[in-house]
């Protein structure tokens, strides 16, 4: 409750009168000041804004923004838009953004460029959101065949990861290949007009590319070895409180998308723009749930080192990336749910 500070009528002229009123008024701010930190459902003044874009993996931010699942938690939270992980991030670097969801690769680049980030809990991990799609009409059926062709990656992002990845498996380098950024929005389109030979996608687009494709397109195999983690972000700044109620509010969404029954997949469908049809599949590559593990770390590690040899920084000190995880909101929140050692 707000009091207007403009009065109705003016203040009682007799000092023992408006030594009451000014009392009265008192209490009441007080007690309106005090409800404000109590129950789930206290008011929240300044809403947050969360980055969060149209992807299978930041699905559960989706769901709960649109569904009120943060306004059941007492919180105004609003959605800004963004494409991918990267450009999720620099929401909160142009200072629109309070919060962003991101894959570790993306995490792991911002961080390094100098981005005060703070790291608070996985929302979905997969180890098949990330594929090497290639055209069959090329000649490519294996990794190998793609020495000296056109590759492209979406910079930034953890196709740039895998991709670079997926290329030392099979004992290539950067330097064999033709290295090609795509457009974020459109990044299918490149491989499907015949641009590129082959590229690394993320969920929706290595699915999507393979429909457009029709029988010229094929996944090229590789063992599981990269475990895509989609996270959410802050600023520093935000307290305790405030991220407790966001992943109360990230809990509700994620039993929504979990359930998979028939409203859940509708809703699911509408949010990503594809067909009902389609969704399920989408979401069985996709493990929703909120923690914070240990390996969690180490894949970060492992991003740095590749970025460093990427962008030929080697000689420049790596970040402890121990110091960006906040453990203290999911440790709140669940404490099994924390595995990682701070």
């Amino acid at each position: 409750m707000l009091l207007d500070p403009t009065p109705s009528a003016p203040f009682p002229s007799r000092p023992g009168r408006a030594l009451s009123l000014i009392r009265f008024i008192a209490g009441v701010g007080l007690a309106g000041l005090l409800a404000l930190g109590a129950g789930p459902l206290a008011a929240q003044t300044v809403p947050l804004r969360l980055a969060v874009a149209r992807l299978p993996s930041m699905l559960p931010g989706l769901v709960a923004a649109e569904q009120g699942h943060f306004r059941a938690e007492g919180l105004t939270v609003d959605a800004v838009p963004c494409t991918n992980g990267e450009d999720c991030i620099a929401q909160i670097q142009r200072g629109r953004a309070d919060l962003a969801m991101a894959s570790d690769a993306s995490v792991v680049l911002a961080v390094r460029a100098g981005q005060p980030l703070e790291l608070i809990a996985t929302i979905a991990s997969s180890r098949r959101s990330n594929q090497v799609v290639a055209r069959t009409d090329r000649g490519i059926r294996q990794g190998a065949d793609l020495r000296g062709r056109r590759v492209g990656f979406i910079p930034g992002t953890s196709s740039h990861f895998y991709t670079e990845t997926f290329l030392s498996f099979h004992g290539l380098t950067t330097r064999d290949v033709v290295m090609v950024p795509l457009d974020p929005l459109r990044p299918v389109d490149a491989l499907v007009q015949g641009e590129v030979d082959a590229a690394g996608f993320f969920h929706p687009n290595g699915p999507l590319a393979l429909t457009r494709l029709g029988p010229l397109g094929q996944v090229l195999e590789l063992p599981p070895i990269y475990t895509l983690t989609v996270n959410l972000v802050a600023r520093p700044g935000l307290s305790d409180d405030q991220l407790v109620r966001v992943l109360r509010g990230l809990q509700r969404s994620i039993r929504v998308v979990r359930s998979r029954n028939d409203p859940s997949l509708q809703t699911s469908a509408r949010l990503l723009g594809v067909k009902p049809p389609e969704v399920a599949g989408l979401l069985g590559d996709f493990d929703y749930r909120l923690r914070l593990s240990q390996s969690l770390l180490g894949t970060l590690e492992a991003e740095s080192r590749w970025a460093a040899r990427s962008d030929g920084s080697t000689s420049r000190a790596a970040p402890d990336f121990l110091d960006i995880v906040r453990v203290g909101p999911m440790r709140q929140l669940d404490a099994r749910s924390v595995s990682l050692v701070k």
